[in-house]
């Protein structure tokens, strides 16, 4: 991140770090062909993570007003293609 992009106030360091991912896996009702709301992803760590579960016929909405986040995610999903 530039110094141009500076974190909304408020934001933090994301909790997935401290989770364990195969547990939320277990306890979410998310599925293959699942379609999920991530409300105020941030940089979309989460978005990222629940795409890997949903699979190619679910459908993830990352959505943030954090304008640097969302174009931080867009970078990532090009990235993993």
């Amino acid at each position: 991140m530039n110094e141009n992009q500076k974190e909304p106030k408020g934001a933090g360091k994301s909790s997935f770090e401290l989770i364990n991912s195969d547990i939320l896996t277990d306890m979410l009702p998310v599925k293959p062909g699942s379609v999920v709301l991530d409300l105020a992803c941030g940089k979309g760590i989460y978005s990222l993570f629940l795409s890997e579960v949903v699979g190619e016929s679910g459908l993830v909405y990352a959505v943030d007003l954090w304008k640097e986040g969302i174009e931080l995610l867009g970078k990532e999903i090009e990235k993993k293609n």
